[in-house]
């Protein structure tokens, strides 16, 4: 059976996933909310998946790509399938943000240690499998 091209390789999710995790959401979501916050990420990751218009700062832009990736692969969401709307905003953050320093505040030092170790040219290789299974006629109808 041929697997669909918006599904991708281990290599690249693990690479999305350091991308996304670099980033440290629950320390992000205390500076905003207060200590004992819900862990409602909500506001910062729903109007992306709707309508996959990037947040004005670069804070809520990587909040929203770091609940969805625990969503997406800890939080009830690892079910969904990878045509969801979740996934597809999820990698449009990846294109977003992957390019992008780590705000110094909100830096994981575990996982920024690996995106730090991980070449560069393949984190433009997988950014560029990304790009490709976005642009799948299927995915298209679905955000369009």
């Amino acid at each position: 059976m041929k697997t669909p091209r918006y599904t991708l390789p281990y290599d690249v999710a693990d690479t999305i996933m350091v991308c996304a995790l670099r980033f440290d959401g629950y320390k992000w979501l205390e500076a905003k909310l207060g200590r004992g916050a819900a862990h409602d990420f909500t506001p910062w990751t729903q109007p992306v998946i709707e309508t996959l218009e990037v947040h004005s700062t670069l804070e809520e832009n990587f909040v929203a790509f770091f609940a969805l990736q625990r969503w997406l692969h800890k939080w009830g969401g690892e079910m969904l399938p990878e045509s969801a709307p979740d996934h597809t905003a999820y990698r449009f953050l990846f294109l977003h943000l992957h390019a992008v320093e780590t705000p110094e505040r909100f830096i994981h030092d575990e996982y920024q240690a690996r995106w730090l170790q991980t070449n560069p040219k393949r984190v433009a290789h997988h950014a560029s499998l990304v790009r490709r299974a976005l642009l799948n006629p299927f995915l298209l109808r679905k955000i369009v």
